[in-house]
């Protein structure tokens, strides 16, 4: 995967974009987009830097799982584990790998084909999709398995094949941050609404959207 052209349809990002969209540090994002030697491995950057739609969701994953106190050797190597079994290279953006993973502590555990934990001594694991059950719920997933888009905020959606998987005012092609833009520039929610022919309401939520990515950086 080395250009631009075989990203279509899976997204385009780059580290800082992934940051800013999954609230995690750009230098962690930077880190797990580097070599496994110096702790990277977990997400597949292109030969020209370029991440996809499965890396955003995997950075994501690995930062709840970083917030509830897990290791990130440990979820290296449940990413793993999981990738030969379900035949995907980002099983942390799987529907199947995601219902595999369990955390116990600073561990993470992944079930094998059979349901069997990968070391069932430790105990204690609790399911990830239950961990993360609000955020898992605005996730959908194609018939296959692979995440195909991420609702962050009612009536915002970021889908990989739709503007290289930006945000976007949820049924639209436009990018919430165009719209945060002319909002910045002194253009109001109604005004706003009137020219792309949208609810009051969804423009209001694009830009308070905008607003709290910008807080949170």
């Amino acid at each position: 995967m080395g250009s631009v052209q075989t990203l279509i349809g899976r997204g385009i990002y780059d580290v800082p974009e992934i940051a800013r969209l999954t609230g995690m540090p750009a230098r962690h994002v930077a880190r797990w987009a580097g070599p496994a030697s110096i702790g990277g491995g977990l997400l597949l950057p292109t030969d020209r830097g370029l991440l996809t739609f499965w890396d955003l969701i995997t950075a994501r994953v690995t930062g709840m799982l970083l917030d509830n106190g897990a290791q990130l050797r440990k979820i290296r190597d449940a990413r793993d584990h999981l990738r030969p079994e379900i035949d995907f290279d980002w099983p942390l953006a799987h529907f199947a790998g995601l219902q595999r993973l369990g955390v116990s502590g600073k561990n993470v555990w992944a079930k094998d084909a059979g349901g069997d934990w990968s070391d069932a001594s430790l105990g204690g694991q609790r399911p990830f999709d239950e961990l993360a059950e609000p955020w898992v719920a605005r996730v959908e997933f194609d018939r296959l398995g692979p995440a195909s888009a991420w609702r962050p905020f009612d009536g915002v959606v970021l889908d990989p094949q739709v503007q290289a998987g930006s945000p976007c005012v949820d049924g639209t092609r436009l990018t919430t941050r165009f719209l945060a833009d002319l909002h910045s520039q002194g253009e109001s929610v109604e005004d706003l609404a009137w020219a792309y022919e949208l609810d009051p309401d969804l423009v209001d939520r694009a830009v308070k959207y905008e607003e709290r990515l910008s807080q949170a950086a």
